[in-house]
């Protein structure tokens, strides 16, 4: 109960209320002001930081917060990618054993391939004329006049390489000396 309660018809006066509001708001001001001072005070003498601290000290929490995502992240990434490397290593190893069980099983062909040919009775050679460019077959030499005779097949060709051979290519072109050349037909052969 304060003073002004006590006093009979006080409560009557115009703008008592708002005075007294005001008095009191100015007297909360002034005892604020040295309290805060003097709790704060204490408090750094204790060690206890003040806002500015908490403040800077959550900022930085949180940035490591962020930083412990990104790191967290690439050692995903990582792990991934190390478990792919482990699994390529894998089938690398996997090749390996089967080249050299290839290699081993190749190398016990060989070995019995040489010795049956070394326990075979050697073949006598067989005697006769050396075969010449003229018995190879699908090919045969260009006349003067750029004709030639090949496979029952009469073609004129160009007569720049008479006395050259004209095959015929896997790919059923014509060539002479390694070069194709262009052929066409002249007539039925015979």
């Amino acid at each position: 109960m304060s003073v002004l309660d006590k006093l009979p018809g006080i409560d009557k006066l115009p703008g008592i209320d708002r005075l007294a509001a005001t008095l009191s708001s100015g007297a909360e001001r002034v005892v604020d002001g040295p309290l805060r001072g003097l709790i704060d005070e204490l408090l750094r003498e204790r060690g206890v930081p003040g806002a500015a601290e908490l403040a800077a000290v959550q900022a930085r929490h949180e940035a490591l917060g962020a930083e412990l995502a990104a790191a967290e992240a690439r050692l995903g990434a990582a792990e991934a990618e190390a478990r792919g490397l482990r699994a390529e290593v894998a089938r690398l190893w996997a090749t390996v054993d089967d080249l050299q069980h290839d290699l081993a099983e190749s190398r016990e062909q060989l070995v019995a391939a040489q010795a049956a040919a070394q326990a075979a009775p050697a073949a006598p050679l067989a005697a006769g004329p050396a075969p010449t460019d003229d018995d190879d077959a699908g090919g045969a030499r260009i006349g003067p006049d750029g004709q030639v005779e090949v496979q029952g097949e009469r073609l004129q060709v160009d007569p720049a390489p008479a006395g050259q051979r004209l095959k015929k290519a896997r790919s059923g072109r014509w060539m002479v000396g390694g070069r194709f050349v262009r052929a066409t037909p002249v007539g039925d052969a015979g």
